[in-house]
């Protein structure tokens, strides 16, 4: 492949790699609001523990497993900022330069250098990417997981 074609597609493939954060983001944001409406609703049974009995513990099972799910999307939603310390292309990267440097060193890179830089960007975000998906997934599993739980413990406190 030439060295154009390869900067071009390059280039493709790193818009497309940084095309899934706005999706994962998106998808922290729904099930977040998922879990804070679960938590509020069970929340609010709480007032019925002023008698409490030990079958009231069953109101800690939806509890816990929604506020894993956020901890889960916190563990998603956090900046993974390592790597990229010499890049030309990471903005924490470019952020160690001095205006004039970065034009300079930016300007006198061969295109395979820039080629590189952008590989190595591609592979760390889908590095990233990997691990927020994971968190997204355990957080989707744990909300779906608490449905059951949330609906016996509205179930139960309705009769109290």
């Amino acid at each position: 492949m030439k060295q154009k074609d390869l900067l071009q597609v390059t280039q493709e493939q790193l818009s497309r790699t940084l095309s899934f954060f706005p999706r994962a983001e998106t998808k922290a944001s729904i099930i977040l609001g998922i879990n804070t409406g679960l938590l509020a609703l069970v929340a609010s049974k709480f007032e019925a523990l002023w008698c409490f009995e030990y079958w009231m513990l069953v109101i800690f099972i939806p509890l816990i497993l929604n506020s894993l799910s956020i901890f889960f999307l916190y563990k998603s939603s956090s900046p993974q900022l390592d790597g990229g310390d010499h890049s030309l292309v990471y903005f924490r990267g470019i952020s160690t330069l001095k205006e004039k440097d970065y034009i300079q060193k930016f300007s006198k890179q061969s295109t395979n250098d820039h080629i590189n830089d952008m590989l190595a960007q591609i592979w760390r975000n889908s590095e990233i990417l990997k691990v927020k998906y994971d968190y997204l997934r355990y957080s989707y599993i744990l909300l779906l997981v608490s449905i059951v739980p949330v609906c016996i413990t509205l179930i139960l406190f309705s009769y109290e």
